[in-house]
């Protein structure tokens, strides 16, 4: 996603949402895992509830008008040509 997002720039924020960790758990994982996109903290899960996110990791595609635009569930590669492709064709036109 730090890949892709960087090809990206200007174009596509990445937002990680981490379910039901608080703040220890998450910063251990970041010091192992550095990423440079914002991690939101879904302590409570009352956000997966609300995207009716069932399975993890679940990855939805939002629009400026919060539109969920694609949904992929499991593991992807994030920064393979096929999927560049696939987010690049969500963005506006220009």
């Amino acid at each position: 996603m730090q890949r892709l997002q960087e090809k990206l720039a200007g174009k596509l924020v990445v937002l990680a949402v981490d379910y039901g960790e608080g703040p220890p758990r998450i910063k251990d994982f970041l010091k192992k895992v550095p990423v440079r996109f914002t991690v939101l903290l879904d302590r409570d899960t009352s956000a997966a509830t609300a995207w009716k996110v069932k399975v993890l990791p679940t990855t939805l595609v939002i629009d400026p008008q919060q539109k969920i635009r694609f949904v992929a569930v499991g593991d992807v590669g994030w920064d393979s040509q096929a999927v560049e492709e696939q987010m690049r064709n969500l963005l506006p036109p220009g």
